[in-house]
């Protein structure tokens, strides 16, 4: 499994469960890598 498909599984179940700070997180990394 690539970077880019890990963390937009991270922004996805960040987003399912609500975590506003694990949101905020992968996001911001996701943004930063360009995923």
């Amino acid at each position: 499994m690539s970077a880019k498909t890990r963390q937009l599984i991270a922004v996805a179940v960040a987003h399912v469960t609500q975590c506003p700070y694990c949101i905020e997180g992968h996001t911001k990394h996701r943004q930063l890598r360009k995923a």
